[in-house]
């Protein structure tokens, strides 16, 4: 934060205000957060003090909206949206958070969370009119996100009903647990995965033990568990694909990337385990493998590359263009900044700052001169 902060008392920038902001969140120093975000807006307005319709405007909004809510210890920062649903259904009294999520609204209606917050808000303050109306705005602009929630309800019946011809149906209890786990509903996933486990221990079953532990914070209890998984059975992809995003998590990139190559080798039209086993080679420095590897993506999966394409900024276009320019360039400015930009999209605020912090610093030299 402090590295951060010095970025932008020296480079003044809106996305980085944003990032900074977004690290404050992280640290649980959300005052600080608000004021970053709002460093940022007042940086975007025209010169008629008004903010422009954009996506980036709307998400200060609706990152300060969360701020407000977490001041009142409603919500945890990146949860899913149906876990956030049932969150923002307990109580939102917070008026603040209703302003800035209306806000993001206004400057950018397609925003889906801020959507859903306001739904949540008004059906929790008995406006149903207006809790329907934004639920049903949500839909249009992702209504898988908000009609699977139907439909996995009624899973969660059928099993329910098939636990209770055949009390010892482990299957019954496995899928359950998977349905509770897509509903957010981690107690249930638990309850339903101790009953199944105490009936047979199977490679599927051990690795949502470990999906459970990894929801509630138990890396290494969740690490142990997919380990087990794998004992059970070696040839169980998913296990070594939670494994592998755990080493990934922790930094241990060259474990991550024995991991992603094991689940490849078992399947090998795995798009997922492609994308962050070429992430992990980026951040290896396997430049011709990382290379490979966002070409094999592109490849399995073309629509959904795109997707993931233009949803980050390009990504797979700057990392690209970063691995080889600074191989024959290492002292560009620029190109640090947009690796900086991509460890910062991946969550290494640490790198992000160091690569900010060596572009600012190759730029004053290009000043100077």
């Amino acid at each position: 934060i402090e590295c951060f902060c010095e970025a932008t008392a020296t480079h003044p920038e809106p996305s980085m205000f944003v990032i900074l902001g977004k690290i404050q969140m992280k640290a649980k120093k959300t005052k600080d957060a608000v004021r970053s975000f709002k460093k940022a807006m007042k940086l975007l307005m025209t010169s008629a003090k008004i903010l422009p319709n954009t996506f980036e405007a709307a998400e200060m909004y609706y990152l300060t909206g969360l701020c407000y809510l977490e001041q009142k210890n409603l919500l945890q920062v990146g949860i899913n949206s149906i876990e956030y649903i049932r969150l923002c259904r307990m109580q939102l009294r917070q008026a603040k958070c209703i302003r800035d999520f209306n806000r993001a609204l206004a400057l950018c209606p397609s925003h889906f969370q801020a959507c859903m917050s306001c739904a949540a808000y008004y059906g929790s303050k008995g406006r149903y009119s207006k809790a329907i109306l934004n639920r049903n705005e949500a839909i249009k602009i992702l209504p898988n996100s908000v009609q699977n929630l139907g439909k996995l309800q009624r899973a969660w019946r059928q099993f329910t009903v098939a636990i209770c011809i055949d009390p010892k149906c482990h299957a019954a209890y496995d899928r359950r647990t998977s349905v509770c786990l897509l509903m957010g509903e981690t107690f249930a996933a638990f309850q339903d995965t101790n009953a199944a486990i105490k009936l047979t221990t199977t490679a599927p079953l051990l690795t949502n033990w470990g999906v459970i532990n990894e929801l509630i914070g138990y890396l290494p209890c969740a690490m142990k568990d997919y380990q087990q998984a794998i004992s059970v059975d070696t040839n169980y992809a998913l296990a070594y694909f939670n494994a592998a995003n755990i080493y990934f998590h922790n930094r241990q990139f060259s474990q991550a990337y024995c991991y992603y190559s094991k689940v490849l080798q078992l399947d090998p039209r795995n798009e997922s385990a492609v994308m962050n086993r070429a992430i992990t080679n980026t951040l290896l420095n396997n430049i011709a493998e990382a290379k490979e590897d966002f070409e094999k993506s592109i490849c399995l999966c073309p629509f959904s590359a795109a997707v993931y394409s233009l949803q980050q900024g390009k990504f797979i276009q700057w990392i690209e263009a970063t691995l080889t320019t600074l191989s024959i360039q290492p002292n560009d400015a620029l190109i640090y900044k947009f690796r900086a930009d991509i460890h910062s999209k991946l969550g290494f605020n640490k790198e992000a700052v160091e690569d900010y912090k060596q572009a600012i610093s190759f730029q004053e030299q290009i000043d100077s001169m």
